[in-house]
């Protein structure tokens, strides 16, 4: 099972992103010095986040695959074998539906996505000693029927 980059969804993704600029743009021209603070501080933020989804946008071929291999993080992780997951789990903090993997040598997989990944995707440039977090946003299939397939495969991972 192979998840691609949905123009659809990353065009939905995209006027969401644009309008919170739009909004921290208008904060800036306040005269509350800490509210142009904050505002510039989003503008620069979300203003990234939009570049990012633009650039998402335009991406072609698959980003994740899922097989009887492992797990495939084409454009971050690289390959995680099954042998080297201990467990995979959906939460859904902040009312957005995430994977969560609990891998064996999980400071391996981290060192290997990018620095501008372990940034601007993950929020850190030190890897972290927790889960490793599959969001699926703007990706077609999307997170159930990733799991489904998971739990297929393996449903020994996927128990609690």
């Amino acid at each position: 099972m192979a998840c691609y980059p949905s123009l659809s969804k990353n065009a939905a993704l995209l006027v969401l992103v644009a309008l919170v600029p739009g909004v921290c743009y208008f904060a800036t021209t306040s005269a509350i010095p800490k509210l142009r603070f904050v505002g510039w501080m989003g503008l620069v933020a979300f203003g990234l986040g939009a570049v990012m989804t633009i650039l998402r946008m335009f991406q072609t071929g698959a980003t994740l695959i899922v097989d009887e291999v492992g797990i495939h993080f084409l454009r971050s992780y690289g390959t995680i074998p099954w042998a080297g997951i201990e467990r995979i789990w959906i939460e859904a903090p902040h009312s957005i539906r995430v994977m969560y993997l609990t891998v064996r040598d999980r400071e391996l997989y981290r060192t290997r996505a990018s620095w501008w990944s372990r940034i601007f995707v993950h929020g850190q440039l030190v890897p972290s000693r927790g889960p490793i977090e599959l969001n699926f946003a703007g990706l077609t299939p999307g997170i159930d029927a990733v799991w489904a397939h998971i739990r297929s495969l393996h449903p020994e991972l996927t128990s609690s």
